[in-house]
């Protein structure tokens, strides 16, 4: 992953040169092999995406990690208080999550939500067994305090969705996400996500002390 992260980056580099892709690695130790570099990356992921984000939060000094629907790991059948991977320490501390409060696997996320905050990887300041949420609504304020808690969402999936789970993948699929468009104007669908959801969770927990 590693390797290929960084091919990635420097290829991006040599394509759109003006672009400052060529900030986010470095291939001085070895010019074939060019490296991430990790404290100026974020990773967002949904679904397993965001346990990989998780992951990485855990294992590398990362920007920070965008979970969306995730994570949904869990240790079934294992005795109460066990813990794994999730619970161990965290090389980032700036994390956001944002999830459908009714999605099959909801109440893991909510508990690997508080065991990241339990090992330091987010700033939310819940401690207790209920991750607090802030329910998103119809009508959006233009930032969300996702350095308070995670986010969850209510509404109901786009009737286009094709998903299996669909309220699973209404946070960020494209034919699954609620939407408006208006009836008189050609090509008006915007995502109801789009305005404050998405880019508060992708760029302000960069702000989270």
């Amino acid at each position: 992953m590693t390797a290929r992260l960084g091919f990635l980056l420097r290829y991006l580099d040599n394509t759109s040169p003006d672009e400052g892709w060529d900030q986010l690695y470095d291939n001085s130790a070895n010019p074939s092999f060019p490296t991430p570099i990790w404290e100026k990356l974020e990773f967002m992921g949904h679904s397993q995406g965001a346990g990989h984000a998780a992951y990485l939060a855990q294992t590398k000094p990362i920007q920070g990690a965008i979970m969306v629907s995730g994570p949904q790991d869990e240790c079934i059948n294992c005795p109460e208080g066990t813990n794994f991977w999730i619970d161990g320490s965290y090389m980032s501390s700036k994390s956001t999550a944002f999830a459908s409060a009714v999605e099959p696997l909801y109440d893991v996320m909510k508990d690997n939500w508080k065991r990241m905050t339990d090992a330091g990887a987010t700033t939310w300041t819940v401690r207790d067994n209920t991750v607090r949420t802030n329910g998103v609504g119809y009508a959006f304020p233009d930032t969300l305090d996702v350095c308070d808690a995670p986010y969850h969402t209510y509404i109901t999936p786009a009737t286009t969705s094709t998903c299996g789970g669909k309220d699973h993948c209404s946070t960020a699929i494209d034919d699954s996400v609620p939407f408006v468009e208006k009836s008189n104007i050609l090509n008006t669908k915007r995502y109801l996500y789009a305005n404050s959801v998405w880019p508060s969770i992708a760029r302000d927990n960069n702000l989270c002390e």
